[in-house]
C-alpha cells in the first residue's frame, strides 16, 4: 500500500466511523435516555484511534508476511490515472498545509495571551496564571505538566468554579486529546467528516466537564450557569476550539448551537445512560467497520483505445490454446 492509500484508507475508516456514530445518535435522540457525554466522548475518540491504527497495523502486516491483507478491491477505470493521483496528493498537502498554518497561528496567537498573563500559584506540576479581564480561560497540556490560565477581575465564586472546570478538562485529558486532534488534521483536515467529527469532540467534551463539574457537592448550577455566561458577555479573541487548549467557552468564537445546547444541558439536564454494554457493543462495530474499510482496495486504472487493444491481444494469447473446441467432428479455433 503506498503512501496515498494509507492515507485515504485512514480517511474512509474515520468517515464511516463518524458516520456510523451519526447514525446511533439520530437513533439516541429519539428515545428517551441518551448516552452521557463522558460516553460519546470516549467512541469518538476510539473511532479516532481505530481509523488510523487499523490501516496502519494492516500495511505493516502486508510489508512484514509479504501477503496482501486486503480484501476487496475496487478496480477504478479513469482517463488519466496519473492526474487523478497528482488531484489527490495535492488535496491532501493543501489540507495539511492549511492545518498547520492555522495551528501556527493558534499558537501564536496562545504565546501572547501568555506572555500578557501573569503568574499565579503552582502546585506541583500545574501552574495558574491570570490573563487580563475578558480573556477566555482555558487549560494547556505541556510537556513539563499543566497550564490554567484564568481571567482577572471575576469573583471568587467564578474563579472557583473556572478552576474546577479546568481542572476537570485536565482530569479527562481533553488538552492532550486536543494535541492529538491537531496532529490528526495534518492527514484529515481535507476530509469534511474529519471536521464534524473535531467540533463533536469538542462539543462532547465540554458537555461531559459541564455534567461532571455539576455532579459535585457544593456546586451551584445557577451560579454555574451565570459564571459561563458572563464569561461568553465579555469574551475578547484567545485561543480558538482549534488550538490545543480546553476552553472553559469551547473557544473564543462560539458556535451558538453548541453553546444553546450546553446552556440548556446546564437548566434541564437530560436523561442519561451510562450505556455500558451499548458502548463496548458500539466500540466491537467501530473495529469492525475501520478492518473492512482498511480491506478495500482502490486500484486506479488508466483506460484509453490502445491500452484496451493491446490487453485485448494480451488475453487472446493467452486463452488461444484453450478456445478450441470441437462441434460437428470439425475443430473450431476463435
Amino acid at each position: 500500500m503506498s503512501a496515498l492509500g494509507l492515507v485515504a484508507s485512514i480517511n474512509l475508516c474515520l468517515a464511516v466511523a463518524t458516520a456510523a456514530l451519526g447514525g446511533l445518535a439520530l437513533v439516541s435522540a429519539r428515545s428517551r435516555r441518551t448516552l452521557s457525554g463522558s460516553t460519546w466522548v470516549g467512541l469518538l475518540r476510539f473511532a479516532l484511534l481505530s481509523s488510523f491504527l487499523v490501516p496502519l497495523c494492516i500495511c505493516a502486516g502486508s510489508r512484514l508476511t509479504g501477503v496482501e491483507l486486503t480484501s476487496v478491491a475496487l478496480a477504478v477505470t479513469l482517463d488519466r490515472v496519473d492526474m487523478a493521483t497528482t488531484a489527490f496528493a495535492g488535496l491532501v498537502l493543501a489540507g495539511a498545509g492549511l492545518a498547520g498554518l492555522g495551528l501556527f497561528r493558534d499558537l501564536v496567537l496562545l504565546r501572547r495571551t501568555l506572555a500578557r498573563s501573569a503568574r499565579g500559584r503552582r502546585l506541583g506540576k500545574l501552574e495558574i496564571r491570570y490573563a487580563p479581564a475578558g480573556s477566555p480561560p482555558f487549560a494547556l497540556a505541556t510537556p513539563t505538566g499543566a497550564l490554567v490560565v484564568m481571567p482577572s477581575g471575576t469573583t471568587a465564586e467564578s474563579r472557583r468554579l473556572i478552576l474546577r472546570h479546568e481542572l476537570t478538562h485536565l482530569r479527562h485529558a481533553d488538552p492532550a486529546w486536543n494535541w492529538v486532534a491537531a496532529a490528526a488534521a495534518l492527514l484529515c483536515a481535507w476530509n469534511p467528516l474529519f471536521r464534524v467529527w473535531r467540533h463533536w469532540h469538542a462539543h462532547a467534551c465540554e458537555q461531559a466537564c459541564d455534567r461532571a463539574v455539576l455532579s459535585r457537592p457544593g456546586v451551584d448550577a445557577e451560579a454555574y450557569l451565570a459564571t459561563l455566561l458572563d464569561l461568553a458577555g465579555a469574551a475578547s479573541p484567545g485561543p480558538r476550539a482549534s488550538a490545543p487548549v480546553a476552553a472553559f467557552l469551547g473557544g473564543a468564537r462560539l458556535r451558538k448551537r453548541s453553546f444553546f445546547a450546553r446552556v440548556a444541558a446546564i437548566v434541564e439536564p437530560p436523561a442519561e445512560s451510562a450505556g455500558r454494554s451499548l458502548a463496548v457493543s458500539c466500540a466491537a462495530a467501530l473495529l469492525l467497520l475501520s478492518a473492512l474499510a482498511s480491506s478495500v482496495e482502490i486500484d486506479l486504472r488508466s483506460w484509453s483505445v490502445r491500452a484496451l487493444h493491446q490487453e485485448t491481444l494480451v488475453n487472446l494469447a493467452l486463452n488461444r490454446p484453450a478456445d478450441r473446441v470441437r462441434a460437428f467432428g470439425l475443430v473450431m479455433a476463435y
